[in-house]
């Protein structure tokens, strides 16, 4: 497995540690955590950096399709969740960060005439 490389690399393993004993998979949150690792190491971020503008940016940056991005933050806000509940943080500087809308599919809707002509054939 890779491991993580920024600052909060410590802390990414203690969560990651604390989501095995919880019994979940940590296959997908890992991955999602290696993106933000990653991130914040190109960004050279430190403890003052991660308010909640940084998100913003690093959802802006992100180039992927919106549900992979909104897989990224919401693993990123259970990660700063945690940190907040073992006193690393004050407050989670991803709880108001919106997630992005995903692209709705707007449906094909045939006119009573294409109907009969579709009948028809």
């Amino acid at each position: 497995m890779k491991p993580f490389k920024s600052f909060l690399a410590p802390q990414m393993d203690e969560f990651l540690n604390y989501r095995e004993t919880l019994g979940y998979s940590l296959k997908t949150l890992r991955y999602h955590l290696l993106i933000l690792d990653r991130y914040l190491r190109d960004k050279t971020a430190d403890w003052h950096s991660l308010r909640p503008a940084f998100f913003l940016e690093m959802r802006a940056n992100l180039k992927m399709e919106a549900s992979s991005v909104n897989a990224n933050l919401s693993a990123a806000r259970t990660f700063f969740q945690f940190l907040v509940r073992r006193g690393y943080y004050s407050e989670n500087p991803l709880q108001d960060i919106p997630h992005l809308k995903k692209h709705a599919i707007v449906p094909f809707i045939f006119t009573p005439e294409q109907t009969d002509q579709l009948l028809e054939a």
